[in-house]
């Protein structure tokens, strides 16, 4: 059952000289249940829970997730993946060709909206290296250590193995409704990015990865963006960001959750997120909407590098009109202004004057959950 929205709008009404208010609100509606995920062919926006029905062929998906035309897809059918996605992988690295976009499609098994339900590549791992080469990879699972060095082609993995489950060096990533289980490596123990990469995370799941710098991701001179994801257990071992290690890199972290991460060393640097910058040019990093568990102002997250990076306020990174800005262990918060209140700039609500109302807000989205339930 849908909760009827307490928040909308008060009305007035003038009955013989008598002012009424009259509370608007949405009428519950039954609960249905459908393919929750928007590349599927038979996606249903109404539905809260996905039923495992979704269908996929390529041209949908291409279409729906904003692949170019030619990107070549890779489809988890018939309880199993195409063997020339299987058989591409060469001592468990399967690169993707360079100057191609591959999507990777695992199915949705069914379960609640947006919650990860994956199918698994065991001990594999993708390699993306080069501009114009990209990867969508979507409701896959990946256990893989990382053993020895590479992937060869990417110099920070030539001594060392790098990203537990992707690598990625002059590529773009993006990364949906996938889990990370187990997975391991010297740099980013799930997900390398680096030399100008775009990365993209959402809706996914990082537990108990682990790495020498970077427990689940290791992103250097690259932009990450990191949306709806939990991190659980990562581990720095003997080095920083046990969750999150970045440098030099542009970064956006929301509505995700950190438990019990942890990094090496002693100071422990940055138990969940390191944030390390070498130029005078470096951008306030943005983390909304996010929990760390533990908390420690001390260890949880490290700026470092000879300058340092910052992690940006409510003036860099206002909320949305309609909503008031705060800042709480290290995360930015949006709250959405109550009634008989205004927020024009996502900074603050204010009391309308006296003889005045607000106007009505039907059209405000939704907030994430973390954001709903703040601690």
């Amino acid at each position: 059952m849908r909760a009827a929205d307490l928040s909308a709008p008060c009305l007035t009404k003038v009955s013989n000289g008598v002012a009424l208010c009259l509370l608007l609100a949405l009428v519950p509606s039954e609960a249905s249940s459908g393919c929750t995920d928007s590349a599927a062919t038979n996606f249903d926006a109404s539905a809260d829970t996905d039923d495992g029905g979704c269908a996929y062929n390529c041209n949908a998906l291409i279409t729906n997730t904003g692949a170019p035309a030619g990107a070549r897809c890779f489809i988890f059918a018939d309880g199993k993946w195409p063997t020339d996605l299987t058989g591409a992988a060469d001592e468990g690295i399967i690169t993707v060709t360079p100057g191609e976009h591959w999507i990777v499609q695992g199915h949705p098994t069914g379960g609640p909206k947006l919650a990860p339900a994956v199918q698994s590549l065991s001990d594999t791992r993708f390699a993306v290296v080069g501009a114009g080469t990209a990867l969508d990879l979507r409701y896959t699972g990946l256990d893989a250590t990382a053993s020895g060095a590479g992937p060869a082609r990417i110099d920070e993995c030539k001594t060392r193995a790098c990203g537990g489950g992707v690598a990625a060096s002059n590529a773009k990533i993006r990364i949906v409704g996938c889990t990370f289980s187990d997975t391991s490596a010297s740099f980013g123990g799930a997900v390398l990015a680096v030399a100008s990469s775009t990365v993209l995370i959402e809706r996914s799941t990082f537990t108990k990865p682990s790495g020498t710098k970077g427990g689940a991701l290791f992103v250097q001179d690259s932009d990450l963006t990191v949306l709806s994801s939990s991190f659980h257990r990562a581990q720095a071992q003997t080095q920083s960001g046990g969750g999150i290690w970045t440098h030099g890199s542009l970064v956006n972290i929301s509505d995700c959750s950190f438990d019990h991460c942890t990094s090496g060393g002693a100071p422990a640097l940055g138990d969940a997120v390191y944030l390390g910058c070498d130029t005078g040019s470096c951008q306030p990093v943005m983390i909304r909407g996010t929990r760390f568990q533990p908390f420690d102002k001390e260890k949880t997250a490290v700026i470092g590098g000879s300058w340092l990076a910052t992690v940006g306020g409510c003036a860099e990174h206002p909320c949305e009109a309609g909503f008031s800005c705060s800042y709480q262990n290290y995360s930015l918060w949006c709250d959405r202004c109550p009634d008989k209140t205004v927020g024009q700039d996502g900074l603050t609500c204010l009391t309308c004057e006296a003889g005045k109302q607000a106007a009505a807000r039907p059209s405000l989205p939704p907030l994430p959950r973390s954001h709903l339930q703040r601690q």
